[in-house]
């Protein structure tokens, strides 16, 4: 696996990136896999190849952040980093290759970037920084992380025939303290595991729909779950036959749901068991969105087009947009903001 940084212009220097190149030899992050995308088949082709409608902007941010936007595709095997502030449509300025269809990507408050692929997760340093601890699954199919404190979250897609669960670790371990119990009591159908988010609380949210690509709906692990449940069904996100995508909460601990089929995102107040008090319309089809640091913006990855969406927020203004390096046809699916260097060790950051 090789993580490699380019530099020109605003990119990194090539004194940065070289320090930020790094080959791990014999590492099991170079195994192969047959998984498949989570996307639903039915989403991903709507847009002309090569063609971006009419309603997308470059440019034009009147208050845009500092800050770094991290980019997943899943075909591709890559997971590029940008400028936060991107009106100019700039190239990545670094790019992660190597982990066999990387999807959930989540950075930690120290700036260090967890990714899921075919075998668990790997770890990168800022900036595309040096691989740090990988993750083992024993079930080898992780989707989606979430990083609560010391511990770790790790969600299995459930779509190939697998028991659909989520893994707990103790950060810095790569092997699992234990398995969240059996859903299959809770609900008989089979699910499929998508967005894993925690509130301030310590609670533990899971987004899961039918292996139909439908039926979706939020799962609430209370924050003493020892791996035994009980586990709760929010019965208000419930999106009928819509396919639900990742979620995520604001510092008010309102959850946000991403609907993939209407290119929605629902926002629930706690503790939701009341219809979202407000919708926000994307322009394009996401799995998965993140929040900016200050929550004034909303970053989405746009599968449907292949971009990354920004929206202003709460309020759900469409920004702009920025395509560079980004190909639909790779299934682009995760996406995750990193502080600027200043919020962190400018030696560790790379900068």
């Amino acid at each position: 696996m090789l993580a490699a940084c380019s530099g020109n212009g605003s990119q990194l220097s090539t004194t940065q990136s070289s320090t930020a190149r790094v080959t791990i030899e014999g590492s099991s992050l170079d195994r192969t896999s047959d998984r498949r995308s989570v996307i639903p088949p039915s989403l991903r082709s709507r847009v002309q190849h090569g063609a971006y409608p009419n309603w997308m902007k470059f440019g034009g941010d009147p208050a845009p952040e500092a800050g770094y936007v991290y980019v997943s595709e899943f075909y591709s095997n890559t997971i590029n980093e940008y400028r936060a502030n991107n009106q100019n449509n700039a190239a990545p300025i670094c790019e992660i290759t190597g982990p066999d269809g990387p999807q959930g990507i989540k950075v930690d408050r120290i700036g260090d970037l967890y990714t899921t692929y075919a075998l668990g997760v790997a770890t990168f340093g800022p900036n595309c920084g040096t691989p740090g601890v990988a993750y083992t699954d024993p079930i080898d199919d992780s989707d989606d992380v979430a990083i609560d404190g010391t511990t770790l979250y790790v969600s299995n897609l459930g779509d190939t025939g697998l028991t659909v669960s989520i893994y707990v670790y103790t950060l810095g371990d790569p092997n699992p303290l234990y398995q969240l119990f059996d859903l299959s009591a809770l609900y008989p159908t089979a699910l499929v595991g998508l967005g894993l988010a925690v509130d301030s609380h310590h609670n533990l949210f899971w987004s899961v729909r039918s292996q139909e690509f439908n039926n979706g709906f939020v799962l609430e692990f209370p924050h003493d779950h020892d791996g035994l449940g009980p586990a709760f069904i929010l019965n208000a996100t419930k999106i009928g036959t819509d396919s639900p995508g990742g979620i995520l909460f604001d510092r008010a601990d309102n959850l946000l749901l991403i609907d993939q089929n209407s290119r929605s995102i629902y926002i629930y107040a706690p503790p939701y068991n009341a219809p979202a008090f407000s919708t926000i319309s994307l322009k394009g089809t996401s799995l998965y969105c993140a929040m900016g640091l200050n929550e004034r913006r909303l970053y989405c990855l746009d599968y449907e087009v292949g971009s990354v969406d920004i929206y202003a927020y709460p309020s759900g203004t469409y920004i702009d947009s920025f395509t560079n390096g980004i190909s639909r046809l790779d299934d682009p699916e995760g996406i995750a903001v990193q502080a600027p260097c200043p919020a962190m060790s400018r030696a560790k950051c790379g900068e």
